[in-house]
């Protein structure tokens, strides 16, 4: 009888002495924290596919380009015509939610530019495009036009080239 009560005593102390205190629940809390600041989650999800993006400079003639070179797909949730949809992209805005992008698309359309749409990357992330061309000479020279049009409202570091890989 002795021994079936010390054993007893036994488990009861090592099941109460492994029971977590708020102090561990805290701790773990805290270190897992800290691991989230340290790599933002953006960071790790999209990281691989915001590198696909390429920032480049094409040289046309006398002139150089920037760009941007990034896999994209016409959205067809928010309009417009896929046949619009060449290789040079004039980007006035990007979002995150389609929502936002659409607002923008209005406007850009209402600011006379009627074959506006929105593409999208696979993060996903809406771009607003105003104007599309085929070659780079008409990308500088749409760039510069809609660089110039007061009525589209745009934040740096838009208006931007965009442009599709084959």
């Amino acid at each position: 009888m002795k021994q079936l009560l010390i054993l007893t005593i036994a488990c009861l102390s090592l099941l109460t002495a492994c029971k977590p205190s708020e102090k561990n629940y805290r701790q773990a809390y805290e270190a897992a924290k800290a691991k989230e600041d340290a790599t933002p989650l953006e960071e790790t999800i999209y990281a691989n596919i915001r590198k696909e993006a390429r920032n480049q400079t094409v040289i046309f003639g006398n002139d150089t380009i920037p760009m941007t070179t990034q896999y994209v797909s016409f959205t067809t949730e928010a309009g417009g015509d896929v046949k619009n949809f060449h290789r040079y992209n004039i980007v006035v805005a990007q979002f995150k939610q389609l929502f936002n992008a659409k607002a923008m698309l209005r406007r850009t359309i209402d600011a006379g530019y009627p074959d506006a749409f929105v593409v999208q990357t696979r993060e996903p992330l809406y771009y607003v495009v105003a104007r599309s061309v085929v070659t780079p000479a008409e990308a500088r020279a749409a760039l510069d036009s809609v660089a110039a049009e007061k009525r589209v409202p745009m934040k740096e570091p838009a208006p931007w080239i965009l442009r599709t890989p084959r």
